[in-house]
């Protein structure tokens, strides 16, 4: 049985998130058992941008310089299939080797010919997608002509290389696709015409969104159902006879970013594929417009309003701008506000983490120990990591807890809490680590957090590496303070690697307070309902510091963007998985004597709730499969997030000023469609209302129609 003195502490690698030291020192010598040669690509550092980077020359193009700080290299690298990267000879020889990428050839994307006539026109909306196996050639993704309504998209495992064997030397990984290009393969392998059958694996391999020569290729595209499919068609996917106006208007900019499988079960480089993905979206979006207005007038906005969804997120974190993503999202907005730009309004989903017990407040007084047990299972071929974070001033130079980690069967006597050191991480082997990080503004003001971050290694491992021990892990808080503090406690985001692939069992707070199913039968709610006069806080039934309340996305949980929860259409009810928000910052509906605050942009509550589930017995909402003219099920707020995507994009077709955020324009259309009494054909459906917890300013009616009916629908 171990002891405290088994621990040995070290100092961090500077610069190194915790997360990605631990794949460097575990992970990645479980991964290199599947025979696939990893590379290395720059993690982005700090942003510096104007809209003008990449068009120095560019007349009428507010900022007037070439910011080359955005793609700058950071401590930590990317790992990328040794096929996906370009190769070292075909770097650019005048190219900054500091810098990411630049923009494709003017030529390369659409716009007028030499006659001036074609391109993209005025009044133009653009949707990014950034998702996994997104099937570019979907007839929901093309016009009444058959051709292409997607103008770019950047395969980001592709082998690198255009089609055709074109060569992307400005493109260090994957493959981009744009929209003459997808419009002539459409043709070669419809056979020879846009109306014809379309050889969907010929196409999809060609296009590097299928890619069955290399181990670790993408190859999700060639299942019956795919995530990116059914999220892009409920955002900007048409029907172009029935829908002529948005299939003409609302226009694609996607990017195909890899799944679990890459980016890691708890999302180890999730935010860094994505913040490459936004940039991308952003600077090709921002290109297109340029090619279609070449003489831009002086005090004219700049750009095609952008829609983005992004189906993704962590369940740990800051829940504030003070995370990665979340502060490059809140940094674009406002620098392309500065720029004279079109905004980009970011949609993401709320989560599907509600009943997970991943989410914990613990207050001890000053001097108290508390305790709460971290359950690992057995056979389980993933890490598993929970974050704790307390408050701190700028100045102070400890947390205010110290913490230990008492393994199954362990005795608390032997682990005594140890009080962390910003920068330094304790280790047992490589079975087990606590890192503890300070964490703040850049500009180093205001208030600041201390984050431990505990990891454990699988419980199952098939080398000569120690696995954890599964059971109930204890972790143990001792408060430092000279008044009682608050621990908020995340299990961190464990998702499946692949379907059928091995075993990723997710951890869980085991506290025996803790109430999941009510009396009679099902899963309790975050919030009795209807929300009504006499309606009671459920989740504080029973007094366990395991909440629901606080379960929401960390990547979604800021200002910066929309965050959609999900419902179901037969009763209204808040969908049971769709996560809470904290809520009002007094502590009513967490149940803390603390509250909270909401600094650094944090949000308390979704922005709205649209559908994600037909009813109790059909679970899900209908939307497009992988091939052509398929439908399936699919059920979770990422879809949630996809319809609220396309409401903002209908708002913008609508000529809703550009300057009025997703936020706001969604908040405005649930209140509008919570408060329309018996005037609104929506309202009657919906008795009572939803708790803005986890609907936000109310639920919205799908913007999308079903264009098959399901069992039972007449």
């Amino acid at each position: 049985m171990t002891m405290e003195s088994d621990w040995v502490s070290e100092e961090s690698p500077a610069g190194v998130d915790p997360y990605i030291d631990w794949w460097a020192r575990v992970e990645q010598k479980l991964q290199g058992r599947s025979g696939i040669e990893f590379d290395r690509i720059p993690i982005l550092g700090e942003i510096s941008l104007s809209f003008s980077r990449f068009f120095p020359a560019m007349a009428g193009v507010p900022g007037g310089k070439d910011d080359k700080g955005l793609w700058r290299k950071s401590a930590a690298p990317l790992p990328i299939p040794a096929f996906a990267k370009r190769p070292a000879d075909r770097d650019p020889v005048d190219g900054d080797p500091d810098l990411f990428a630049e923009l494709p050839p003017r030529d390369r994307l659409h716009g007028p010919g030499p006659d001036g006539k074609g391109g993209l026109d005025a009044d133009t909306v653009i949707v990014g997608v950034i998702d996994c196996d997104i099937p570019l050639g979907h007839n929901r993704f093309r016009d009444a002509d058959g051709k292409s309504r997607i103008l770019a998209a950047w395969q980001m495992l592709a082998p690198w290389g255009g089609p055709g064997g074109l060569q992307q030397e400005y493109l260090p990984f994957g493959r981009e696709v744009y929209k003459d290009d997808l419009d002539a393969l459409l043709f070669e392998h419809g056979g020879g015409s846009f109306a014809g059958w379309l050889d969907e694996q010929a196409f999809n391999a060609a296009t590097g969104v299928l890619d069955n020569r290399n181990a670790g290729g993408r190859r999700g595209i060639a299942k019956r159902a795919s995530h990116g499919a059914h999220v892009m068609d409920l955002a900007a996917g048409a029907d172009p006879v029935a829908e002529p106006e948005f299939a003409r208007r609302v226009k694609i900019v996607a990017v195909n970013i890899p799944d679990s499988s890459n980016f890691g079960a708890p999302g180890t480089f999730l935010d860094e594929y994505l913040r490459y993905a936004i940039l991308r979206v952003a600077d090709l979006a921002d290109a297109l417009w340029l090619r279609n207005n070449p003489g831009p007038r002086a005090g004219a906005t700049f750009g095609y309003p952008i829609v983005l969804n992004i189906s993704f997120g962590k369940q740990a974190g800051a829940k504030s701008n003070l995370d990665r993503l979340p502060a490059l999202i809140n940094d674009l907005l406002e620098i392309r506000k500065r720029d004279g730009c079109s905004r980009i309004d970011v949609v993401m989903p709320a989560g599907n983490d509600n009943h997970l017990q991943c989410n914990a407040f613990l207050e001890p007084d000053r001097g108290e120990i508390v305790e709460l047990n971290w359950r690992v299972l057995p056979e389980d071929r993933s890490s598993n990591f929970v974050e704790v974070w307390t408050d701190c001033g700028p100045d102070d130079q400890s947390p205010a807890a110290s913490l230990s980690l008492v393994p199954p069967g362990g005795k608390a006597s032997d682990h005594p809490p140890v009080l962390g050191v910003a920068g330094h991480v304790r280790r047992q082997g490589n079975v087990a680590a606590v890192y503890c990080e300070k964490v703040g503004p850049p500009d180093g003001s205001g208030p600041h957090h201390f984050r431990y971050v505990l990891c454990l290694a699988p419980t199952y491992i098939e080398t000569e590496m120690s696995p954890a021990p599964s059971g109930a892990w204890k972790i143990r808080l001792r408060n430092e303070r000279d008044m009682r503090i608050q621990c908020r406690l995340s299990v961190q985001t464990d998702q499946q690697v692949s379907a059928g692939g091995p075993n990723n069992l997710r951890s869980y707070f085991d506290d025996p307070a803790y109430r999941r199913f009510e009396d009679a039968a099902g899963l309790v709610e975050s919030e009795s309902y209807p929300d009504a006069p006499g309606a009671i806080n459920t989740d504080l039934v029973g007094g366990s510091p395991v909440r629901r309340h606080g379960t929401m996305n960390s990547s979604a949980a800021n200002r910066a963007v929309a965050r959609v929860g999900g419902y179901r259409m037969t009763d209204g009810r808040p969908a049971f998985y769709s996560a809470t928000g904290r809520g009002r910052t007094n502590g009513a509906d967490d149940g803390t004597l603390l509250g909270h605050s909401l600094m650094h942009g944090a949000s308390g509550a979704p922005t709205a709730a649209l559908p994600t589930d037909d009813g109790p017995a059909h679970f899900g909402i209908l939307a497009a499969g992988s091939a052509n003219g398929s439908m399936m099920a699919m059920r979770g707020t990422s879809f949630a997030s996809a319809q609220a995507a396309r409401c903002v994009a209908i708002a913008l077709m609508d000529e809703i000023e550009t300057g009025v955020s997703a936020r706001e324009i969604l908040g405005a259309q649930a209140r509008l469609a919570e408060g329309g009494g018996s005037d609104n054909a929506f309202a009657p459906a919906y008795p009572g209302s939803a708790d803005i917890d986890q609907a936000g300013w109310g639920r919205l009616a799908s913007p999308i129609r079903y264009r098959v009916a399901r069992m039972g629908e007449r």
